[in-house]
């Protein structure tokens, strides 16, 4: 089925005209905002690279910024060889390899606050089972999501299990076998 240019414009001006006003806009005026000083209801003074200088000056900043990179990090080199594993199990063509995709494709029916609720509850510091396990193994349990050197290492580990986003549509993914 060829299209004329004409018809296909038809699908892509609608689709790029809500990616304008969903992603182009907004980055554009965080963009012009980030220029002035005040807020968008009070009084807004143009401001220069100050907010910048401010930004790089500040080791909040650099601290945050470290923290993005190592849960990028994590994610690049722990995700990749799980998902090459995922893949090489799917290849077979057996009981286990069912029973793994139906447990890999399960999170795709929960929408994200169902899986967040859920990962609260694992993280609870009183009554979750993480919690529970190393008070049994270990008398102890830290506060998973409250301690300041426990927080990157748990973000991370959620990120890992979080592999709920391969999909069918993965090119060099085997289709479903029943």
């Amino acid at each position: 089925m060829n299209n004329t240019p004409r018809e296909s414009l038809t699908f892509v001006v609608p689709a790029f005209a809500v990616y304008t006003f969903v992603v182009l806009a907004p980055v554009a005026a965080t963009v012009a905002f980030s220029f002035f000083s005040g807020g968008i209801s009070s009084e807004m003074a143009p401001a220069g690279l100050s907010n910048y200088i401010t930004l790089l000056s500040d080791s909040v900043f650099y601290r945050a910024f470290g923290h993005n990179l190592a849960l990028a990090g994590a994610s690049v080199l722990f995700q990749l060889p799980i998902a090459l594993g995922f893949a090489l199990a799917f290849q077979t063509d057996n009981s286990l390899s069912r029973g793994l995709r139906s447990l890999v494709f399960a999170p795709m029916i929960l929408p994200s606050t169902v899986i967040a609720v859920l990962f609260m509850l694992i993280y609870d510091p009183v009554s979750g089972p993480l919690s529970v396990l190393c008070r049994d193994i270990f008398g102890t349990s830290p506060a998973w999501l409250g301690a300041e050197a426990w927080v990157l290492p748990s973000l991370i580990a959620g990120n890992l299990l979080a592999i709920h986003r391969i999909s069918h549509d993965t090119p060099g993914f085997p289709p479903y076998r029943s």
